[in-house]
């Protein structure tokens, strides 16, 4: 679930499609801890939903938190490198407000 919510976010697509796209793409597969090639949807799109609502807005905060201690650790990601970060405001809705970055 994880793996399938990282894919979600970074490629900006659906519960259903970041689903579809695990079945097709073997790197997809791989990232999510798969060792072999499979040809089976890894789960309903409907239990990405359930499984967000479950952990909740805090159990994402925790996920991200973690990622960027695992690349930390790992010497993968620098500290400067996240000292300053530059948000790419292409496709922000036009109602977007600064305040709605601090929520």
């Amino acid at each position: 679930m994880v793996g399938l919510h990282y894919l979600k976010h970074l490629y900006d697509v659906s519960d259903e499609s970041v689903v579809a796209g695990f079945v097709e793409n073997p790197y997809w597969q791989y990232f999510c801890g798969e060792e072999f090639f499979g040809h089976e949807l890894p789960c309903d799109p409907t239990s990405l939903v359930k499984w967000r609502q479950r952990i909740g807005p805090g159990g994402m905060e925790q996920l991200l938190a973690e990622t960027i201690a695992a690349a930390q650790r790992s010497q993968a990601l620098n500290p400067r490198e996240i000292r300053r970060v530059n948000v790419d405001t292409t496709k922000l809705s036009r109602h977007w407000r600064v305040s709605d970055a601090l929520l």
